[in-house]
């Protein structure tokens, strides 16, 4: 039988690094959204 590797991450570790993505991009998409609609200023 295969042994997992050391070197993966944990299935807990991959879906918290693509929820702080989600998140970092979320928050992006949430600060872009609002300077343009607020206008150049």
């Amino acid at each position: 039988m295969a042994q997992p590797s050391t070197t993966d991450p944990s299935p807990r570790e991959v879906a918290e690094a693509m929820y702080a993505a989600l998140r970092r991009s979320d928050r992006d998409a949430l600060r872009a959204r609002g300077r343009r609609a607020r206008g150049p200023c």
